[in-house]
């Protein structure tokens, strides 16, 4: 409730608001005179609230409510901090497609070449990989890739040299990734004339694909040496 002070001094406020209407100086003293009542009394009220609101809830001291309720908001800050997409913004298509691919390379006068292949609907230099069928090993499947997308023959070695991940259409896929040294190139292969292919030393290949992990994995393969190549 109002209190009986506060509503006489806002009623004695208003009588000298109306005596003095034709004083603009008066008048603006007034009008902040009575906008100070009423700001008094809504603050009072509100506290009031408060009060009563902590006594039901059996809180002894208004300072430990608010306290508590600010480590309550302090709390839910720190958890949208910490994880604020898995908790908030969960992602669609989270699943991971695998797939598999090669690096076909060559010996030419001492320097290893590899060879890079287009993307079908872009530009886009990539190397040849694809989905791994079921029942189909990694190296298996990236030895068929290797022969559809750029028609080349090799025995796919064992050690992987690492894998990547990139987006397309919505989805993420995983290639893990080996060496292929290149026996014989095709001049005839299923996707003739949808895909370029071109033969370049390594540090031009890592430079020309767009893929950050797939540049490092091309900068990794470039130390590889003749040794332990395909060829020897």
């Amino acid at each position: 409730m109002l209190y009986t002070q506060e509503l006489c001094i806002c009623y004695l406020v208003f009588f000298n608001l109306s005596l003095s209407h034709q004083n603009k100086k008066a008048l603006k003293q007034s009008l902040r005179a009575v906008l100070g009542c009423i700001y008094h009394l809504c603050i009072r009220y509100v506290l009031k609230c408060v009060r009563n609101f902590c006594r039901c809830c059996r809180l002894t001291d208004f300072r430990n409510f608010t306290q508590r309720k600010l480590s309550f908001t302090v709390k839910i800050v720190k958890k949208l901090n910490s994880n604020p997409v898995k908790t908030y913004m969960p992602q669609k298509n989270q699943k991971i497609f695998n797939q598999s691919g090669v690096v076909p390379y060559r010996l030419v006068d001492g320097r290893i070449e590899v060879l890079l292949i287009t993307t079908r609907k872009s530009d886009n230099w990539v190397i040849p990989k694809g989905g791994i069928p079921q029942g189909m090993s990694p190296r298996a499947s990236a030895a068929k890739e290797a022969w559809e997308e750029a028609g080349v023959i090799g025995q796919v070695e064992s050690r992987k040299l690492g894998t990547y991940k990139y987006r397309k259409k919505g989805k993420t896929y995983r290639v893990k990734m080996y060496s292929l040294p290149v026996k014989a190139v095709s001049k005839s292969y299923p996707e003739l004339g949808k895909r370029h292919r071109v033969w370049l030393d390594v540090e031009q290949a890592a430079s020309m694909v767009k893929t950050t992990s797939l540049k490092r994995i091309l900068k990794r393969f470039s130390k590889i040496t003749l040794a332990h190549s395909g060829f020897r």
